[in-house]
């Protein structure tokens, strides 16, 4: 999933930098921004499991995304590819991160369990296969605009 998340979430970012930046550029910027999107996607997701620690660690990420973003506004950085990467990591980090649970221990009076009520299965794979999709449609778009404009 990891490694899904962030080769998906660059790639996510090269779109968006394709389709909104008038200039070439490079950087594993936006895959980095998609594994922020993606780790809020989980702290957000499992807030009652963390509980004030996982709050406090969501609202730090925001501020690091915001001032990442600020800092992006002063020239020479791709923002759109920042933002491209956090929104192909958060989408990716619902459909695609785990979803768990806390159970009890396989036997009495042992620690309980965090297991992962949602491993990679065929609907995890249909909705890497969509976002392929809507990936390239998007790059192929961005790639004529570009040839016309």
């Amino acid at each position: 999933r990891f490694s899904l998340l962030f080769l998906l979430s660059g790639l996510s970012g090269s779109v968006f930098s394709l389709l909104f930046n008038q200039s070439a550029s490079v950087g594993a910027s936006g895959a980095i921004f998609g594994l922020i999107g993606a780790l809020a996607v989980f702290l957000y997701r499992h807030r009652t499991l963390f509980g004030e620690r996982g709050r406090r660690n969501l609202q730090q990420i925001v501020v690091i995304a915001l001032i990442n973003f600020a800092i992006g506004l002063q020239g020479g950085i791709d923002n759109w590819a920042h933002l491209g990467g956090l929104v192909g990591g958060l989408a990716l980090g619902w459909f695609l991160g785990p979803v768990w649970a806390l159970r009890q221990g396989p036997l009495l009076g042992a620690q309980p369990v965090i297991e992962d009520t949602r491993p990679m299965g065929p609907n995890q794979w249909a909705a890497v296969l969509i976002f392929l999709v809507v990936v390239a449609v998007l790059s192929v778009v961005g790639g004529s605009l570009a040839a016309t404009g």
